[in-house]
């Protein structure tokens, strides 16, 4: 009767644990998906405007090159989402970014736009450790 008891217990605790692992990534891979291409633009130029001190006649225009970039990589992002072919995607979105960037330096300041990729490549590194760290983690588990 013991084991009986502890056998469902221990079920069901491996139940909601599997639960809880599901649900968590479910709610970071949805996370983005709860803001509008516009919200995400607007929280991503506001912290250019923060971080490189852009000018008011800078704000409209980098915000019209970020909004432009995150509805296009959502509009490819959708294109690719029950494909395989990871490369051309990415291919696709390196191209996006790549356009986006030329757009930006000639809206910035030279200083400006030394920052931005200084911060963006800081914002890469960081990527990558927390990628490295979970991947860590799933290996230490």
């Amino acid at each position: 009767m013991k084991k009986t008891i502890l056998s469902v217990t221990l079920a069901v605790f491996f139940q909601l644990a599997a639960f809880q692992t599901v649900f968590s990534q479910t709610t970071a891979n949805n996370k983005a998906k709860e803001h509008s291409p516009e919200q995400r633009a607007d929280v991503h130029v506001k912290k250019m405007t923060q971080d490189l001190s852009l000018s008011s006649d800078q704000v409209p225009k980098v915000k019209a090159i970020v909004l432009d970039k995150t509805q296009k990589m959502d509009a490819i992002k959708a294109k690719y989402a029950n494909s395989t072919d990871k490369k051309a995607m990415h291919q696709e979105m390196k191209t996006i970014h790549d356009q986006k960037e030329t757009e930006l330096k000639a809206v910035l300041t030279p200083e400006q736009y030394t920052k931005h990729v200084q911060m963006r490549e800081q914002e890469k590194q960081k990527r990558m450790q927390n990628k490295q760290d979970s991947h860590h983690e799933d290996y230490t588990k």
